[in-house]
């Protein structure tokens, strides 16, 4: 009855160890789902941004902004949106008006970090026209 009871803990200590360790295997992931790249926008029109991120354990933080192609924020658009998310999947959904007399090409640019500091990022070109 001793060893059963010796195997049971080894067996019991075995399972919670195993799945304390589960790793974060992979890094979090960014579904696009509009604009789609290459959008045209007009003055004054509204553009639709929405995003899926997700995480194969837990969610942390996010950054959503139109920039240039390397990612310097474009403070005339108004489009810069962090915050903290957790679970695996997050949906980003926001629009903003293309303001009048801007430049012709932006990116849309995004960022997913996960609760072991795992980052992804993507951008999605567009084109603003009077």
């Amino acid at each position: 009855m001793l060893s059963k009871i010796k195997l049971l803990a080894i067996v019991l200590i075995a399972s919670i160890s195993m799945m304390a360790c589960k790793k974060d295997k992979e890094n979090p992931t960014i579904m696009v789902l509009e604009p789609l790249a290459g959008a045209e926008c007009t003055w004054g029109s509204e553009l639709h941004a929405e995003c899926i991120f997700k995480d194969d354990r837990e969610l942390a933080s996010y950054h959503v902004f139109v920039g240039d192609e390397v990612g310097v924020v474009v403070p005339a658009f108004l489009f810069d949106y962090s915050g903290t998310t957790s679970g695996s999947s997050f949906t980003f959904h926001e629009h903003m008006i293309i303001p009048d007399s801007c430049e012709t090409m932006y990116y849309l640019h995004f960022e997913i970090t996960d609760a072991k500091d795992k980052t992804t990022s993507d951008k999605i070109m567009f084109y603003c026209m009077q």
